[in-house]
């Protein structure tokens, strides 16, 4: 920044000020200003001494290419150092600012990615479990309908032994109807492994809702698939 025109200093003599055009020195010359000699100049009208030209001056060192700046001067440049200081710490604030943000933004879009990877690895979790709790409930399903097949095997192989006692003249026919009932064991509950049943041959309706007929029975193994039977409830 240029120094404005004005007078300085003079560091070759402390009793002088030089004249500075604002872009050199113009070689002028006038005494320091002193209050009491001011004072004895205005009560004399001597103003001789107020100014002095160069060719009038005594030899004395050069003076420097551009001025000493002057108290006001070096104010200025305090206040746009501090000025540009400060304009520095600002930005460096609002970049640490935008950093900031930018690095939260960073970490909440994390935290969501997070949060949606556990969300759909436990609504994956959840659906394998319906799957495997869907097949098992399948598997089951089909068990309990072989074994309903398998009570039916039996009571067709029952109704033929009835008949063939019938015809032997043991039991007294007709067989008008079979049934099997679990007296021992289940089958809806797949952890029995062995179920014993009483089969009703009925011969006879009673025309009150109940029948006649005779007693077999019946043991399953449901493990293997096999039965036997024979006449006469069982012993369970």
């Amino acid at each position: 920044m240029s120094t404005p025109p004005g007078w300085f200093p003079n560091p070759a003599n402390a009793d002088e000020e030089v004249y500075w055009d604002g872009d050199r020195w113009t070689g002028d010359k006038r005494p320091v200003y002193d209050p009491a000699i001011a004072e004895t100049q205005a009560e004399s009208g001597d103003d001789s001494g107020s100014t002095m030209r160069p060719e009038d001056a005594s030899g004395g060192n050069e003076l420097s290419a551009t001025p000493v700046p002057s108290d006001l001067e070096k104010r200025k440049t305090r206040k746009v150092l501090w000025i540009t200081v400060a304009g520095i710490v600002a930005l460096l604030v609002i970049g640490g600012g935008v950093t900031a943000v930018v690095v939260s933004n960073n970490v909440h879009a994390q935290q969501v990615a997070a949060q949606k990877a556990a969300a759909k690895k436990k609504a994956e979790a959840e659906q394998a479990k319906e799957a495997a709790a869907a097949a098992q409930q399948a598997a089951d399903d089909a068990k309990r309908s072989q074994r309903r097949d398998t009570v039916t095997q039996v009571e067709a192989s029952i109704k033929k032994m009835a008949e063939d006692d019938i015809n032997k003249g043991l039991l007294t026919g007709p067989v008008i109807g079979v049934t099997c009932n679990p007296v021992s064991g289940s089958t809806d509950d797949l952890t029995d492994t062995t179920t014993t049943f009483d089969c009703f041959v009925a011969n006879k309706d009673n025309g009150d809702g109940t029948s006649s007929g005779y007693f077999f029975n019946a043991t399953v193994n449901w493990t293997s698939g096999s039965y036997t039977y024979g006449l006469g409830k069982s012993a369970g």
